[in-house]
C-alpha cells in the first residue's frame, strides 16, 4: 500500500546549523514517503550554498530579501503544489528536531478522522529531553493571551492522551490538503507571529478538528536574543489588531480590544520590563499603524 505524500516545508534564516541538524534528523526518519522544501529568507551565513552541497535533494527557494516566516511558508507550499499535489504539509522550524517516528506518528493520527484538520507533536526544550515546551496552544480571547500548554513540566505518562488544543504551532504542523485547498495558505499579513493562530483559527471554523499527540515529539531551541525582542514586540502587537479586526465584529471585537488594551499591553510590558522604554515604543508604533483596528 502507498503511503500517502508528505510536503516538508521548511523557512530559514541565518541558522545553518540548526538547519543541518533539522534536515539531518528528517533524514532519519522512519516514515519514508516526503519531500523537502527550504525557503531561505536571504541569509547571510551562505545556507543556500550548504544546502545545495550537502542536501542536493533538497528543493531551495532563496529569497532577495526577508519577506517574513507567513510568506515563506506560502512559497514553499505553493511550490509543492506546482511540484505535485501531496496529501499532507509539514511545517516545520529550522530550528527542530525530529524524533525518529515523528511523521509516522502524526500520519497516524490525522489519517485516523477525517474530521482532523491539522495535527502537532508535544514539542520538548533543546537539550533538555522531557522538559515540555509546548504541548499544544492555548488562547484567551477577551484577553487576547497565547500560552504554551504544559510549559517547563516535565514529560510523564500522564502525557499518553491527546489533546485538542485551541491552536497548533507553526513551529511544527502537518496540514491535510483538502484543508489549505478549503481555508487557504497562511495570511501573509502577519509577517511573523500569530499566523499559526490564524490559520487554526480557520480550520476550526470550516468545522475540522485540532490535535496534538505526545507519540510525535520535536525538540525545538528556545532563542532569545535580546536584540529581537523589542521587533518581536511590534510585530505581536500589530498582529494582535490585525487578528481581532479581521476575526471579530461589534461587541465581541471592542471586548477583545479592551482585553488588548487591558491585558496584552501590561503583561507584554511586564516581560520586557529591561528595556521599558524601547517596549513602549515598539507597542506604540504598532497602534499607531494599525489604529484603524479600533474603528
Amino acid at each position: 500500500m502507498n503511503k500517502p505524500k508528505i510536503s516538508i516545508v521548511i523557512p530559514t534564516l541565518n541558522r545553518k546549523k540548526e538547519l543541518i541538524n533539522c534536515l539531518n534528523s528528517i533524514k532519519q526518519q522512519s516514515y519514508p514517503n516526503y519531500s523537502i522544501i527550504v525557503v531561505d529568507n536571504c541569509s547571510s551565513d551562505e545556507t543556500s550554498k550548504l544546502i545545495k552541497k550537502e542536501f542536493p535533494k533538497v528543493n531551495l527557494i532563496k529569497n532577495r530579501k526577508n519577506l517574513g516566516f507567513a510568506k515563506a511558508l506560502n512559497q514553499g507550499l505553493r511550490l509543492s503544489i506546482k511540484l505535485g499535489q501531496p496529501d499532507f504539509y509539514f511545517v516545520l522550524n529550522d530550528d527542530a528536531i525530529l524524533d525518529k517516528n515523528c511523521l509516522s506518528e502524526l500520519i497516524k493520527l490525522i489519517k485516523s478522522d477525517e474530521k482532523i484538520g491539522a495535527v502537532g507533536p508535544i514539542i520538548f526544550s533543546m537539550n533538555k529531553t522531557n522538559r515540555i515546551q509546548s504541548f499544544g496552544e492555548s488562547f484567551y480571547p477577551f484577553l487576547f493571551i497565547t500560552l504554551h500548554n504544559d510549559r517547563n513540566k516535565l514529560f510523564t505518562e500522564k502525557y499518553g492522551q491527546i489533546k485538542e488544543p485551541d491552536f497548533i504551532s507553526g513551529c511544527a504542523m502537518l496540514l491535510r490538503d483538502e484543508v489549505i485547498k478549503k481555508v487557504g495558505l497562511f495570511d501573509e499579513n502577519y509577517f511573523a507571529y500569530y499566523e499559526d493562530l490564524d490559520l487554526s483559527f480557520r480550520i476550526r471554523k470550516a468545522g475540522y478538528k485540532l490535535l496534538a499527540t505526545p507519540d510525535a515529539r520535536i525538540w525545538h531551541c528556545n532563542h532569545s536574543d535580546k536584540k529581537y525582542k523589542t521587533l518581536k514586540l511590534y510585530l505581536k502587537t500589530k498582529n494582535s489588531l490585525f487578528f481581532i479586526k479581521k476575526n471579530y465584529k461589534g461587541f465581541s471585537k471592542l471586548l477583545n480590544l479592551i482585553g488588548f488594551v487591558v491585558f496584552f499591553i501590561p503583561m507584554n510590558l511586564i516581560i520586557n520590563i529591561e528595556h521599558p522604554l524601547a517596549s513602549i515604543k515598539a507597542i506604540l508604533k504598532a497602534i499607531f499603524q494599525y489604529k484603524h483596528a479600533f474603528c
